[in-house]
């Protein structure tokens, strides 16, 4: 129970951790447009702390909704659990963000 109850609280602490990396790319994305993916991707993978930086993936994908563009920002991370009997299965956490661009 114990071994469950910290891989609760380390689950949470990455969620958080890709929550803060997708709204330091929309605070990006807002201030600068023209931002490139790999500068965007850069920087995040240099800010994030709670995995392996070259286990994310960061997509960033044009939207358009009612004639207004978007960029659309998708962060995920397959996290693989500290139980014994779950070490085999990776849970994939993801964080997706819109920002208007226009």
């Amino acid at each position: 129970m114990l071994v469950a109850t910290v891989e609760f609280g380390r689950t949470l602490y990455v969620k958080n951790q890709l929550s803060f990396l997708a709204d330091q790319a929309t605070r990006s994305v807002l201030i600068n447009p023209a931002i490139t993916t790999v500068a965007l991707e850069t920087a995040l993978k240099d800010d994030f702390h709670a995995g392996n930086p070259a286990d994310l993936t960061i997509t960033v994908n044009a939207d358009t909704v009612d004639g207004n563009t978007f960029k659309v920002l998708n962060i995920s991370d397959p996290m693989t659990l500290f139980i014994p009997i779950l070490t085999s299965k990776a849970l994939q956490l993801d964080v997706t963000r819109r920002v208007p661009t226009g």
